[in-house]
C-alpha cells in the first residue's frame, strides 16, 4: 500500500515551491483523494523519506503545517494521524443541540433519511468492487446479528451496513456528518433495532428494503437506490414515532 501512495518529489529548477511545499501537497492531496482517510496513521518519517526521496527535514516542515492546518493531529503514540475536520466542526454543536431540545432528535432523523438517500445514489455510482463485497459482508452480518446476536449487536450491524454505504459515497463531509448522526443518535438506532427483532413483519420488510438497496448500488441503479433508501428510513421513522 505505501509504495502506492506517494511518488518520489523532483523539483524542477524554475519551480517557485520548495520542497516541503511539495512534499505539503502530496500528502494534502492523498487526503482528499482518499488514499489516506480519517484516522488514518500517516506514514513514519522514516517511509515518508524513502517514498519522497527527500531528507525529513521539508517532510517535518510539511507535516507541522498539516497539523497547523488541522488536516493532521498528533498521535500520542507517536508520528501524526488523519484528522476528521467535519466530525470535529459538527460533532460538539449537534449534541449540544440535542441536549438542550430533546425535539431536535425529530430534525435529526428527518436530515437523515435525506441524506442516506443522496449516500445510496453517489455509492450506486462511485462504489468500487472491493466495496460491493464489503456491502454484502456487512448485509450478511447484520441478518446474523438480527437473528442470532444481542440488540446492541444488531444494533451495531444496522450501523455497519448503512455506514459502508455512505463510505461508498465517496464524500468526505456526508461520511464524516453521518457518522456523527448514527453516534448521536445510538438510543434511537437501539431501539428500532430491538423493536424489529421483536416483530416478523418488520424484520421481513426491513431485510426487504436491505436487499433491494443492496442490489440497486450494486448494479449501479442510482434512482432506485435513492427511492429505496428514502422508503426505508421512512418505515424507520414510523417505527420510532411508535414507540416514544
Amino acid at each position: 500500500m505505501l509504495d502506492n501512495l506517494f511518488t518520489p518529489i523532483i523539483k524542477n529548477k524554475d519551480q517557485k515551491e520548495t520542497l516541503s511545499d511539495l512534499v505539503y501537497n502530496e500528502i494534502r492531496t492523498a487526503i482528499r483523494n482518499d488514499k489516506l482517510r480519517p484516522g488514518d496513521q500517516l506514514p513514519a518519517e522514516r517511509q515518508l523519506e524513502k517514498l519522497f526521496l527527500v531528507s525529513r527535514v521539508p517532510i517535518r516542515e510539511a507535516i507541522k503545517k498539516l497539523t497547523t492546518e488541522g488536516m493532521l493531529r498528533h498521535n500520542p503514540a507517536g508520528g501524526a494521524i488523519v484528522s476528521d475536520l467535519y466530525k470535529e466542526v459538527f460533532s460538539q454543536p449537534l449534541e449540544l443541540l440535542l441536549n438542550v431540545d430533546p425535539q431536535a432528535k425529530r430534525d435529526v432523523l428527518e436530515l437523515r433519511r435525506l441524506l442516506e438517500g443522496e449516500a445510496a445514489y453517489y455509492a450506486a455510482q462511485r462504489a468500487t468492487a472491493q466495496e460491493h463485497e464489503l456491502l454484502t459482508q456487512n448485509y450478511y452480518k447484520l441478518r446474523d446479528a438480527y437473528f442470532n446476536g444481542t440488540q446492541q449487536e444488531a444494533a451495531a450491524a444496522d450501523a455497519a451496513f448503512h455506514l459502508s454505504i455512505v463510505h461508498a459515497a465517496h464524500n468526505h463531509a456526508l461520511n464524516s456528518i453521518m457518522s456523527i448522526f448514527y453516534t448521536v443518535l445510538e438510543s434511537s438506532v437501539l431501539n428500532a433495532a430491538d423493536t424489529i427483532r421483536k416483530n416478523e413483519e418488520s424484520w421481513n420488510a426491513t431485510d426487504n428494503h436491505h436487499k433491494k438497496l443492496l442490489s440497486s448500488i450494486i448494479q449501479g441503479d442510482a434512482e432506485e437506490a435513492r427511492r429505496i433508501a428514502r422508503e426505508h428510513l421512512n418505515f424507520i421513522y414510523s417505527i420510532l414515532t411508535m414507540i416514544r
